[in-house]
């Protein structure tokens, strides 16, 4: 589809492919990532839904659609590691903020949030510091959603107004590069 092509060509460093249920949004993402961790060598990837349910969605449509001659999978783990390429793509998910701290330790190329309005922005910014430069290629981020849902705010305040948020204590923007982000 049109739109999935302009996700996929899009050079921002925070892509976001929104719009009503049924346009390929969730397949677009899973296979950006896919792409990703079999095509650049040892770049880590992560996929985050809300729940553990809605992931294993998302697990199922993966082991359906990729070839299993092209990774090796780790149930346990919830994470597929390429053949070739030696890059991981990892299934995880966070129902609430103080599931963030699951991936405290850990560092990714690309992650991808699938329905982003569902998430806070707590989470988005935590996993953000996740999101970091390895194998000499530049981090990304991507996600897919519908409207409404807890982010919508915030989610709407960067991607479509184009403004930053607004910190909750001090009540100052955050740090904000428009130009950064691509709906």
């Amino acid at each position: 589809h049109p739109a999935q092509r302009r996700f996929h060509e899009s050079p921002a460093k925070f892509r976001l492919f929104g719009g009503a249920a049924g346009g390929g949004k969730s397949f677009a993402l899973r296979w950006e990532l896919v792409c990703a961790a079999s095509g650049i060598s040892h770049f880590p990837c992560l996929l985050l839904r809300e729940s553990f349910p809605e992931l294993q969605q998302h697990i199922t449509r993966f082991r359906e659609d990729v070839p299993n001659s092209m990774y090796k999978w780790n149930e346990r783990d919830r994470m597929a590691t390429f053949y070739g390429s030696g890059s991981s793509l990892k299934f995880g998910y966070t129902s609430c903020d103080a599931d963030v701290n699951r991936f405290q330790t850990d560092e990714y190329g690309a992650i991808g949030f699938d329905e982003l309005t569902h998430f806070s922005y707590y989470q988005w910014s935590y996993l953000r510091s996740r999101n970091r430069s390895v194998s000499g290629f530049s981090p990304f981020m991507i996600a897919a959603t519908n409207p409404g849902g807890k982010g919508h705010v915030w989610v709407k305040s960067l991607w479509i107004d184009k403004v930053p948020v607004i910190d909750p204590i001090s009540g100052r923007p955050l740090p904000y590069r428009p130009e950064r982000y691509a709906f």
